[in-house]
């Protein structure tokens, strides 16, 4: 099955192995294509609808997919969202018993920001996630680039950057400093750029 691109966020789906008419983002969201028919149980071909998720007492991410059963109806199952993602993006574990690592907390459910281990490497992870928060040379960066014509979501992706954190180095309104690339000639390309249709 070939992919998904939605144009209007810059998000890329990969469907999710063996949960058919679900498909995980490379924004860290579950997204369905399929619908509740009438006599017919699910129906497809909708247009890729975000699914609703909800925070497990672990702190983890879960949402509820529904199946097709034999009796034509539906049935709801609740499933860790960072598996989904890992599974869709990654590919299955090589070995058994392999956890899915969190490297940017427990909610960062971005393809770029999990991998396979094992479980005490899952713990080592959950205990060093402050390391990979942004610096000023990674936002100076960005603004380099984007001063020489890179998009905000091109950008977003490279450097495995949330929304709302490109929305506020681009807006200047995190990183206020030279050392973070606030200089004259990002200021300038605010003005002649920037905009409220900008996309993130």
């Amino acid at each position: 099955m070939d992919d998904i691109y939605l144009a209007e966020s810059g998000v890329t789906l990969k469907p999710i192995p063996n949960h058919w008419g679900y498909w995980a983002g490379d924004d860290g969201q579950i997204y369905s294509t399929c619908g509740i028919g009438n006599a017919h149980g699910l129906k497809r071909d909708c247009k890729p609808k975000r699914k609703t998720t909800r925070v497990q007492n672990s702190g983890y991410l879960y949402v509820g997919l529904s199946t097709l059963c034999p009796d034509v109806k539906y049935r709801s199952k609740f499933y860790s969202v960072h598996r989904l993602v890992a599974r869709a993006w990654l590919g299955e574990p090589r070995r058994s018993g392999h956890k899915v690592r969190h490297m940017g907390g427990k909610t960062d459910n971005r393809p770029c920001m999990l991998a396979w281990g094992t479980k005490d490497r899952n713990y080592q992870d959950n205990g060093n996630q402050g390391k990979y928060k942004l610096t000023d040379s990674k936002v100076r960066s960005i603004r380099q680039y984007l001063v020489d014509g890179a998009s905000p979501v091109e950008l977003r992706k490279a450097f495995c950057v949330g929304r709302h954190a490109m929305r506020a180095i681009t807006e200047g309104l995190s990183w206020r400093r030279a050392e973070a690339g606030l200089n004259k000639n990002f200021r300038t390309w605010q003005r002649q750029h920037l905009t409220r249709s900008t996309a993130f």
